[in-house]
């Protein structure tokens, strides 16, 4: 038998009670998809749980280093990442799989209530910084500043091994196929692979001493520049560049250099390693 003209319509004053049109077929399909619908809850399966889960794995709270007694970020250190501009910490997202062949999520920035406000370790917003050889560490490391960070050495940001095996901060320059998808400018993301597109250098905020404190340690709790090293581009966040997602409206991040008219870095290129208290 035909469906009628009604139910074609999508009309819903007719249901399977009044015998018309395919009304055996619609009982047996609403039986099939009660039946669907108590399998996955027996299961655990239904979207509801999933992304229960979901939450549960990113925002679950992970241990976070505190401030050495000499007060410089070291590494190996377990830290977050917080914009001045907007008080939001850099993210992870790991349903935001972008189109690449490697195993790459894209980053945000998580919004606080305040950007005065403490905020709490999280497995998305934790990273660990690791320290990257290189023969130019001769010029940056004195004696017993071997673990320290100092301005203008390299160093990798991972996620804590909580959150995932390994994935690491990374960017490349934009291309017609890699680019951030709001502001059109240099994606970042995580992914699995080490190479020089994960590498990154602290700067002094100041131009006018950037060159003199190349080479010093990084005080704590103290802004500055996050240069990706292979673009020569800095860390950009910007309320305007706005990304739904699982967790609301988050703020796009990208590589800019952001430059006032004094040619000097605004406010969006600014970055803290928080600590915790």
């Amino acid at each position: 038998m035909d469906y009628t003209p009604q139910q074609l319509m999508g009309h819903k004053s007719y249901n399977p009670r009044v015998r018309i049109g395919n009304w055996n077929e619609d009982i047996k399909l609403s039986d099939t998809r009660f039946n669907e619908f108590l399998t996955l809850r027996e299961n655990q399966a239904l979207p509801s749980h999933t992304m229960k889960r979901k939450f549960v794995h990113h925002t679950s709270e992970v241990e976070s280093s505190a401030v050495a007694e000499h007060g410089f970020v070291q590494f190996g250190d377990r830290l977050m990442t917080k914009s001045v501009h907007n008080g939001g910490l850099l993210s992870v997202d790991l349903d935001s799989k972008l189109h690449h062949v490697q195993e790459r999520y894209a980053i945000t920035c998580s919004r606080t209530t305040s950007p005065d406000q403490q905020p709490s370790p999280t497995a998305r917003s934790v990273f660990i910084i690791e320290s990257v050889p290189s023969k130019d560490d001769v010029f940056y490391t004195q004696e017993g500043e071997e673990n320290i960070l100092h301005y203008g050495q390299h160093f990798r940001l991972k996620c804590v091994p909580e959150f995932h095996e390994q994935l690491f901060l990374r960017s490349e320059k934009a291309t017609p196929s890699c680019y951030s998808k709001v502001s059109n400018n240099q994606e970042v993301s995580v992914d699995n692979a080490i190479n020089f597109s994960n590498e990154w250098r602290v700067q002094y905020l100041d131009p006018k001493f950037r060159f003199e404190m190349e080479g010093e340690p990084v005080q704590a709790n103290t802004p500055f520049l996050m240069t990706h090293c292979a673009s020569n581009q800095n860390l950009c966040t910007s309320v305007q560049h706005l990304v739904l997602n699982d967790f609301g409206k988050e703020i796009e991040v990208c590589c800019r250099n952001m430059l006032d008219s004094h040619n000097a870095e605004q406010n969006n290129n600014h970055w803290i390693f928080v600590y915790n208290k």
